[in-house]
């Protein structure tokens, strides 16, 4: 079931509907939840301008003043409702995902801001979905973080955190790591409009330099399709998929990196055989064009090793800020001891003495 869930900031304007119409459209989406409509009301012809054609169902539920609103949609020949409850802050669907006939408990929530009434929704859907034998599905809007590298732009409430942990832990729910922190902006009219897209935190370590490597699409299509994994949950599905493609990663990589070591070792012994035969006056004219296709596969293996400790880099940085010295200065140390000059060869003669 392909499910688009947007906070639409208000849907008035001709421009946004065209906009949500043609996500739905290009990402064939299944089931849509908007919140923050700021529409008390809904015809059928303004549902239709955001859904693109008339085979759906729709709940809603109006907004109160200028805030708040969330409405429902799907594709009626997919997933039939059989129950809809619907309030202030949550739009509750009981259904079936006729395809697999598979029974799905959905929620749409516009968390309010008054922890008070957060609590209350979080105590009241816990129950429910509590009772629920089947499939449960909840989107929307929270209006809360699960911790304070998720808090942008305004203070951090540990207290506020840990009841909405609570209540992920108690419904027994899995926060899909894909997700992340995406969200869309538009202006007052939707004439502007631009995607900020976040990811959040990746389930496992992605160096942006393997995907330059010959063979790395390879070990992810492989690992995702053979991995014999089958769960009725697909989060749990998708959750055990990713612990495999981590550990087939993980000794990908170890691999990798050991070929691109003993690369490293053989280009250095290549170039030190070439410079003896130049210095002893035995090169050929082979030699100078040898010499640099090593020199060009050296640099290039050291361009990948750097973008990796930048990245690292950034990561501690992002994580310690300061505290990390200690980790540049080794970095620094290690480079020096590598590109220190401890002798010349003059001659045939091997010197280390500066005098």
């Amino acid at each position: 079931m392909n499910c688009l869930s947007l906070n639409v900031q208000g849907l008035r304007k001709e421009p946004k509907h065209t906009w949500i119409k043609n996500l739905c459209g290009k990402h064939h989406v299944l089931f849509l939840s908007l919140q923050e409509t700021k529409k008390k009301h809904f015809e059928l012809f303004s549902v239709h301008s955001v859904w693109g054609n008339l085979d759906f169902d729709y709940p809603y539920s109006g907004s109160r003043g200028l805030s708040g609103g969330i409405i429902c949609v799907w594709d009626k020949s997919r997933f039939l409702k059989s129950q809809v409850l619907v309030q202030p802050h949550f739009i509750i669907i009981e259904g079936t995902w006729l395809p697999s006939n598979s029974k799905f408990f959905v929620i749409s929530i516009y968390a309010p801001q008054s922890i008070s009434e957060k609590k209350s929704n979080w105590d009241h859907l816990s129950r429910v979905s509590g009772r629920w034998d089947g499939e449960t599905i909840i989107m929307g809007d929270f209006n809360e973080v699960r911790c304070e590298s998720e808090r942008y732009g305004s203070i951090f409430n540990a207290s506020d955190a840990g009841v909405f942990n609570n209540f992920i832990a108690t419904a027994s729910l899995f926060d899909v790591p894909l997700g992340g922190f995406s969200f869309t902006w538009s202006d007052r009219v939707a004439g502007k409009i631009k995607s900020v897209i976040d990811y959040g935190p990746m389930p496992f370590r992605v160096f942006h330099s393997w995907f330059s490597v010959d063979g790395f699409e390879h070990v992810v299509v492989d690992s995702w399709m053979n991995d014999g994994i089958t769960d009725s949950n697909a989060m749990v599905g998708l959750k055990k998929k990713l612990h495999v493609l981590k550990k087939n990663l993980k000794l990908w990589n170890s691999q990798v990196r050991e070929s691109r070591a003993t690369s490293k070792v053989e280009i250095h012994k290549k170039l030190v055989d070439i410079d003896r035969r130049i210095d002893q006056g035995l090169g050929v004219a082979s030699d100078s064009v040898d010499r640099v296709a090593l020199l060009k596969e050296s640099v290039k293996i050291d361009q990948v090793e750097v973008a990796d400790m930048a990245q690292k880099a950034k990561i501690r940085w992002a994580i310690e800020c300061d505290e990390n010295s200690k980790y540049f200065h080794g970095i620094l140390n290690k480079k020096i001891r590598e590109l220190a000059i401890r002798g010349i060869l003059h001659e045939g003669d091997w010197t280390d003495d500066p005098s």
